[in-house]
């Protein structure tokens, strides 16, 4: 009667841990959903501007990150579906509780009541077993698809923060270049006009008179003026033709 009542009891202990193995690997696959489901919704909000970032690519990193990111939302996807396919609805064979349960303890030995019950835990044990590692499948396929989009991730991060300073790299030496036009244009501008300046102020000195004041000396007379007349002198005309 005793190994009969121990078998009865290691049987029925193998039994209650796998049912709870079962309720373990569905409450992960309840929590792998809920945190894949999350990363997803995420994404959705946050794909739009990643995309909008990158297209159109005009570089092979911009195809690289577009690629990456690609993956990754088909990571996540196929994460959730490996987790919601763990947690699928599906039973267990587990000993009743009925009429005929009941009559099969009233009517029944002790000893062959321990024996029918340890052959059916051991019957139930198998299909059990299955369900659940099928769904533990799942779950490690929930997992490592993780892992991988974890990796894609990372990848994508550091490939769009070399893009960035890339892209930050050109845009200082495109205003480098542009600060540097503009400042010598304003040099030569500045030239130009210097010049321009510098000209007039030449011309200035050279055509501008002089203004400088002279007083004038007040003891100094002119000769004296001579009457002239237009008026005919014969006295004049005689004492020519005399002389000659």
């Amino acid at each position: 009667m005793k190994k009969y009542e121990e078998l009865f009891n290691h049987s029925k202990y193998i039994f209650d841990e796998e049912s709870a193995r079962f309720t373990r690997v569905e409450d992960k696959a309840a929590k792998s959903i809920t945190v894949i489901t999350s990363l997803l919704a995420v994404y959705a909000l946050t794909g739009r501007q990643i995309f909008g970032d990158l297209l159109p690519v005009s570089s092979c990193v911009d195809k690289l990150l577009v690629v990456l990111a690609s993956l990754v939302l088909l990571g996540l996807f196929i994460s959730w579906i490996f987790a919601f396919r763990a947690l699928q609805i599906q039973g267990l064979k587990k000993a009743p509780l009925n009429d005929k349960v009941l009559s099969f303890y009233n009517d029944e030995n002790l000893v062959d009541i321990y024996y029918a019950m340890s052959k059916n835990f051991s019957d139930s044990l198998p299909y059990n077993r299955n369900i659940t590692d099928a769904k533990a499948t799942n779950i490690k396929r929930s997992h490592w698809c993780t892992v991988a989009t974890v990796v894609f991730f990372i990848l994508f991060i550091v490939f769009f923060a070399i893009n960035k300073n890339m892209q930050l790299g050109v845009k200082a030496n495109e205003l480098r270049a542009s600060t540097a036009t503009i400042h010598n244009k304003g040099a030569i501008k500045m030239s130009e006009e210097s010049n321009s300046t510098d000209t007039e102020a030449t011309q200035a000195q050279i055509v501008k008179p002089d203004t400088t004041s002279v007083k004038p000396n007040t003891n100094i007379t002119a000769p004296e003026f001579e009457l002239v007349t237009e008026s005919f002198d014969p006295s004049k005309l005689n004492s020519n033709q005399k002389a000659k």
